[in-house]
């Protein structure tokens, strides 16, 4: 989560540079790969869409859960969305 310089305060939105174990992940960055793929994708099970980020299901749907930790996504009663927080993740960093 991004904080504010003048105050140390959180600001409520996460940082681009946030994801330590994105960038040191073996296939790379894989935030916003997974965040867009969801934001064309609402409603749409993982079993559906791990294979259009080149993930097997289990890494999928793991790393969805630390978006979702994070306040980006929203699991649904089948699949996922952005929550308006990753949202404005994606609008700030050019998504």
């Amino acid at each position: 989560v991004g904080s504010d310089r003048g105050t140390g305060r959180a600001t409520g939105v996460v940082s681009p540079g946030h994801g330590r174990s994105d960038d040191r992940s073996a296939d790379g960055p894989w935030t916003r790969r997974v965040l867009l793929l969801l934001e064309a994708n609402p409603e749409v099970r993982s079993a559906d869409l791990c294979g259009e980020v080149s993930m097997d299901q289990p890494t999928f749907k793991t790393r969805v859960r630390r978006l979702k930790e994070l306040g980006l996504t929203e699991s649904l009663g089948r699949g996922y969305r952005l929550s308006p927080r990753g949202q404005e993740f994606l609008r700030r960093t050019g998504g």
